[in-house]
Protein backbone atom coordinates (compact mmCIF):
# COMPACT_ATOMS: atom_id res chain seq x y z
CA UNK A 1 0.00 0.00 0.00
CA UNK A 2 2.98 2.29 0.65
CA UNK A 3 4.43 1.67 -2.25
CA UNK A 4 1.89 2.81 -4.58
CA UNK A 5 1.13 5.95 -2.43
CA UNK A 6 4.81 6.99 -3.41
CA UNK A 7 4.22 5.98 -6.71
CA UNK A 8 0.99 8.06 -7.25
CA UNK A 9 3.19 10.92 -5.28
CA UNK A 10 5.92 11.03 -7.91
CA UNK A 11 3.61 10.83 -11.04
CA UNK A 12 1.80 14.14 -9.55
CA UNK A 13 5.49 15.75 -8.61
CA UNK A 14 6.43 14.91 -12.37
CA UNK A 15 3.08 16.45 -13.83
CA UNK A 16 3.52 19.48 -12.03
CA UNK A 17 6.77 19.65 -12.81
CA UNK A 18 5.86 19.23 -16.69
CA UNK A 19 3.20 22.27 -15.83
CA UNK A 20 5.95 24.61 -14.38
CA UNK A 21 8.14 24.23 -17.46
CA UNK A 22 5.27 24.75 -19.75
CA UNK A 23 4.30 28.02 -18.18
CA UNK A 24 7.55 28.68 -17.68
CA UNK A 25 8.46 28.33 -21.76
CA UNK A 26 5.66 30.29 -22.48
CA UNK A 27 6.55 33.38 -20.20
CA UNK A 28 9.49 33.77 -22.09
CA UNK A 29 8.33 33.38 -25.50
CA UNK A 30 5.69 36.44 -24.36
CA UNK A 31 8.63 38.23 -23.32
CA UNK A 32 10.37 38.03 -26.53
CA UNK A 33 7.62 39.19 -28.66
CA UNK A 34 7.20 42.36 -26.49
CA UNK A 35 10.64 42.87 -26.59
CA UNK A 36 10.52 42.87 -30.95
CA UNK A 37 7.64 45.11 -30.61
CA UNK A 38 9.55 47.75 -28.42
CA UNK A 39 12.15 47.75 -30.41
CA UNK A 40 10.78 48.09 -33.94
CA UNK A 41 11.16 51.20 -35.43
CA UNK A 42 7.92 53.37 -35.92
CA UNK A 43 7.13 53.97 -39.56
CA UNK A 44 7.75 56.85 -41.94
CA UNK A 45 4.85 58.88 -42.72
CA UNK A 46 5.90 60.67 -46.36
CA UNK A 47 4.85 64.42 -46.36
CA UNK A 48 3.57 65.28 -50.02
CA UNK A 49 4.16 69.01 -50.48
CA UNK A 50 1.24 70.57 -52.55
CA UNK A 51 1.81 72.26 -55.72
CA UNK A 52 1.61 76.34 -55.99
CA UNK A 53 -1.87 76.61 -57.32
CA UNK A 54 -0.65 79.86 -59.24
CA UNK A 55 2.45 78.34 -61.11
CA UNK A 56 1.19 76.56 -64.58
CA UNK A 57 3.61 75.34 -66.94
CA UNK A 58 3.77 77.25 -70.40
CA UNK A 59 4.71 75.72 -73.72
CA UNK A 60 6.34 78.07 -75.54
CA UNK A 61 6.69 77.41 -79.99
CA UNK A 62 9.75 78.61 -81.28
CA UNK A 63 8.52 80.17 -84.90
CA UNK A 64 11.44 79.80 -87.60
CA UNK A 65 12.87 82.35 -88.89
CA UNK A 66 11.93 83.77 -92.43
CA UNK A 67 14.42 85.55 -94.66
CA UNK A 68 12.74 87.80 -97.08
CA UNK A 69 14.49 87.97 -100.53
CA UNK A 70 15.66 91.57 -101.38
CA UNK A 71 13.46 92.73 -103.75
CA UNK A 72 14.74 92.10 -107.81
CA UNK A 73 16.15 94.94 -109.02
CA UNK A 74 14.16 96.40 -112.71
CA UNK A 75 17.36 95.52 -115.35
CA UNK A 76 17.54 96.68 -118.68
CA UNK A 77 18.15 93.81 -121.06
CA UNK A 78 20.11 96.05 -123.09
CA UNK A 79 22.98 98.26 -120.96
CA UNK A 80 22.76 96.50 -117.84
CA UNK A 81 24.20 93.08 -117.60
CA UNK A 82 22.61 90.54 -115.44
CA UNK A 83 23.45 90.28 -111.47
CA UNK A 84 23.66 87.16 -109.62
CA UNK A 85 20.74 86.94 -106.76
CA UNK A 86 22.44 86.27 -102.92
CA UNK A 87 19.99 83.33 -101.75
CA UNK A 88 19.87 82.94 -98.11
CA UNK A 89 21.57 79.23 -97.36
CA UNK A 90 20.23 77.32 -94.75
CA UNK A 91 23.15 75.78 -92.11
CA UNK A 92 20.21 72.87 -92.35
CA UNK A 93 20.90 71.99 -95.92
CA UNK A 94 23.01 68.90 -96.61
CA UNK A 95 26.31 69.47 -98.31
CA UNK A 96 25.94 69.10 -102.24
CA UNK A 97 27.20 65.75 -103.44
CA UNK A 98 30.39 66.28 -105.75
CA UNK A 99 31.13 63.58 -108.49
CA UNK A 100 34.32 61.99 -108.38
CA UNK A 101 36.16 60.69 -111.96
CA UNK A 102 36.55 57.09 -111.44
CA UNK A 103 40.07 56.50 -112.45
CA UNK A 104 40.77 52.74 -114.05
CA UNK A 105 42.11 50.24 -111.25
CA UNK A 106 45.96 49.66 -111.65
CA UNK A 107 45.46 46.58 -112.38
CA UNK A 108 43.70 46.48 -115.67
CA UNK A 109 46.22 49.18 -116.83
CA UNK A 110 48.40 46.34 -115.72
CA UNK A 111 46.69 43.97 -117.78
CA UNK A 112 46.72 45.94 -121.27
CA UNK A 113 50.75 46.47 -120.54
CA UNK A 114 51.73 42.66 -120.41
CA UNK A 115 49.39 41.37 -122.47
CA UNK A 116 51.83 39.95 -125.62
CA UNK A 117 51.55 41.75 -129.03
CA UNK A 118 50.13 38.65 -131.67
CA UNK A 119 52.42 38.74 -134.33
CA UNK A 120 51.01 37.58 -137.63
CA UNK A 121 53.22 34.44 -138.70
CA UNK A 122 55.62 35.47 -141.78
CA UNK A 123 53.98 32.93 -144.96
CA UNK A 124 56.61 30.38 -146.32
CA UNK A 125 58.40 31.72 -149.10
CA UNK A 126 58.20 29.32 -152.33
CA UNK A 127 61.88 29.71 -153.06
CA UNK A 128 63.82 27.30 -151.08
CA UNK A 129 61.06 24.76 -152.18
CA UNK A 130 61.52 25.18 -155.55
CA UNK A 131 65.68 25.26 -154.75
CA UNK A 132 64.84 21.80 -152.72
CA UNK A 133 62.88 20.03 -155.73
CA UNK A 134 65.81 21.48 -157.98
CA UNK A 135 68.17 19.66 -155.95
CA UNK A 136 66.12 16.23 -156.02
CA UNK A 137 65.80 16.34 -159.56
CA UNK A 138 69.59 17.15 -160.13
CA UNK A 139 69.91 14.03 -157.66
CA UNK A 140 67.72 11.75 -160.12
CA UNK A 141 69.13 13.52 -163.32
CA UNK A 142 72.57 12.27 -161.95
CA UNK A 143 71.97 8.82 -161.04
CA UNK A 144 70.03 7.96 -164.34
CA UNK A 145 71.97 9.36 -166.57
CA UNK A 146 73.44 6.08 -167.94
CA UNK A 147 69.92 4.92 -168.14
CA UNK A 148 67.97 7.39 -169.38
CA UNK A 149 64.26 7.10 -169.23
CA UNK A 150 64.09 3.25 -168.28
CA UNK A 151 64.15 3.78 -164.17
CA UNK A 152 61.08 6.34 -163.41
CA UNK A 153 61.58 8.67 -160.57
CA UNK A 154 59.23 6.61 -157.97
CA UNK A 155 61.91 3.39 -158.79
CA UNK A 156 64.74 5.44 -158.13
CA UNK A 157 62.89 6.79 -155.38
CA UNK A 158 62.27 3.30 -153.68
CA UNK A 159 65.92 1.57 -154.71
CA UNK A 160 67.71 4.25 -152.82
CA UNK A 161 65.71 3.97 -149.48
CA UNK A 162 66.01 0.24 -149.98
CA UNK A 163 69.75 0.02 -150.77
CA UNK A 164 70.46 2.73 -147.70
CA UNK A 165 68.95 0.46 -145.59
CA UNK A 166 70.89 -2.40 -146.34
CA UNK A 167 73.81 -0.13 -145.78
CA UNK A 168 73.16 0.44 -142.09
CA UNK A 169 72.41 -2.56 -141.51
CA UNK A 170 75.91 -3.59 -143.23
CA UNK A 171 77.49 -1.09 -140.51
CA UNK A 172 76.11 -2.56 -137.77
CA UNK A 173 77.05 -6.17 -138.81
CA UNK A 174 81.06 -4.49 -139.59
CA UNK A 175 81.11 -3.47 -136.18
CA UNK A 176 80.63 -6.73 -134.57
CA UNK A 177 82.23 -8.69 -137.43
CA UNK A 178 79.59 -10.93 -138.06
CA UNK A 179 80.55 -12.75 -140.92
CA UNK A 180 77.34 -15.20 -141.25
CA UNK A 181 75.09 -11.87 -141.01
CA UNK A 182 77.46 -10.90 -143.47
CA UNK A 183 77.11 -13.70 -146.18
CA UNK A 184 73.14 -13.49 -146.26
CA UNK A 185 73.51 -9.88 -148.11
CA UNK A 186 75.73 -11.21 -150.75
CA UNK A 187 75.22 -11.87 -153.43
CA UNK A 188 75.70 -15.84 -155.32
CA UNK A 189 77.94 -14.95 -158.08
CA UNK A 190 79.92 -12.90 -155.59
CA UNK A 191 80.49 -15.96 -153.00
CA UNK A 192 81.58 -18.42 -155.37
CA UNK A 193 84.04 -16.06 -157.06
CA UNK A 194 85.88 -15.55 -153.65
CA UNK A 195 85.51 -19.14 -152.15
CA UNK A 196 88.35 -19.66 -155.26
CA UNK A 197 91.55 -19.33 -153.34
CA UNK A 198 93.20 -18.77 -156.91
CA UNK A 199 91.35 -15.52 -156.79
CA UNK A 200 92.04 -14.71 -153.22
CA UNK A 201 95.74 -14.96 -154.04
CA UNK A 202 95.45 -12.43 -156.35
CA UNK A 203 94.06 -9.95 -154.40
CA UNK A 204 96.37 -10.31 -151.61
CA UNK A 205 99.19 -9.91 -154.16
CA UNK A 206 98.25 -6.46 -155.17
CA UNK A 207 98.79 -5.48 -151.44
CA UNK A 208 102.13 -6.17 -149.46
CA UNK A 209 101.95 -8.28 -146.32
CA UNK A 210 98.39 -9.58 -147.20
CA UNK A 211 97.09 -13.40 -146.58
CA UNK A 212 93.57 -14.36 -147.77
CA UNK A 213 92.86 -18.23 -147.81
CA UNK A 214 89.53 -17.94 -147.44
CA UNK A 215 86.66 -16.15 -148.06
CA UNK A 216 86.23 -15.16 -144.65
CA UNK A 217 89.42 -13.18 -144.80
CA UNK A 218 88.18 -11.31 -147.37
CA UNK A 219 85.11 -10.20 -144.90
CA UNK A 220 87.27 -9.60 -142.54
CA UNK A 221 91.20 -7.88 -143.91
CA UNK A 222 89.86 -6.12 -147.29
CA UNK A 223 85.37 -5.38 -147.41
CA UNK A 224 85.42 -4.52 -143.47
CA UNK A 225 88.33 -1.76 -143.58
CA UNK A 226 87.42 -0.14 -146.76
CA UNK A 227 83.92 0.66 -145.85
CA UNK A 228 83.56 0.58 -141.80
CA UNK A 229 82.40 4.35 -141.08
CA UNK A 230 82.05 5.82 -144.51
CA UNK A 231 78.99 7.86 -145.79
CA UNK A 232 76.86 7.14 -148.63
CA UNK A 233 75.39 9.88 -150.30
CA UNK A 234 73.97 8.87 -153.85
CA UNK A 235 73.63 6.07 -155.86
CA UNK A 236 74.32 5.94 -159.77
CA UNK A 237 72.47 2.97 -161.86
CA UNK A 238 75.00 0.72 -164.23
CA UNK A 239 71.81 -0.84 -165.37
CA UNK A 240 68.39 -0.82 -164.20
CA UNK A 241 69.56 -4.44 -162.18
CA UNK A 242 72.98 -2.76 -160.88
CA UNK A 243 73.59 0.23 -158.87
CA UNK A 244 76.70 1.58 -157.29
CA UNK A 245 76.11 3.52 -153.59
CA UNK A 246 78.92 6.59 -153.49
CA UNK A 247 79.83 9.01 -151.47
CA UNK A 248 80.15 12.72 -153.35
CA UNK A 249 82.70 15.14 -153.34
CA UNK A 250 82.33 17.87 -155.38
CA UNK A 251 82.37 16.37 -159.10
CA UNK A 252 84.06 13.30 -158.10
CA UNK A 253 82.15 10.13 -156.61
CA UNK A 254 84.28 7.59 -154.26
CA UNK A 255 82.28 4.14 -155.23
CA UNK A 256 82.10 2.07 -151.93
CA UNK A 257 79.30 -0.20 -152.54
CA UNK A 258 78.09 -2.32 -155.66
CA UNK A 259 74.86 -3.70 -156.00
CA UNK A 260 73.46 -6.39 -157.88
CA UNK A 261 69.25 -7.19 -158.32
CA UNK A 262 69.01 -10.77 -157.29
CA UNK A 263 65.52 -12.51 -157.60
CA UNK A 264 64.16 -8.91 -157.37
CA UNK A 265 66.24 -8.23 -153.97
CA UNK A 266 69.36 -6.16 -153.73
CA UNK A 267 72.10 -7.56 -152.36
CA UNK A 268 75.74 -6.67 -152.22
CA UNK A 269 77.82 -7.71 -155.37
CA UNK A 270 81.73 -8.13 -154.97
CA UNK A 271 83.33 -7.21 -158.21
CA UNK A 272 86.19 -9.34 -160.11
CA UNK A 273 89.66 -8.72 -160.44
CA UNK A 274 89.82 -6.91 -163.08
CA UNK A 275 93.34 -8.24 -165.27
Amino acid sequence: MKRNFFTKIATIMSVCLLLVAGCASKQDESKTESSQVKTSPPPKVEVKKAAPANTQKQTVKKEPVKVEKPAEPIQNPITESPKMEKVAVINDSPAPLVEKKQEPEKEEVAKVVEEPKVESTPEPQPEPVKEEVAQEDDEYTRSVSKVKGSITKETFEEDKKEILAIIDKLADIMKSSDYQSWLSYVDSESKTYWSNRTNLQKAAARRKGLQLNYLRDYFLKVFVPARKGRRIDEIRYETESSVKAVQVNGSNDTIFYDFQKENGVWKVHLPPISD
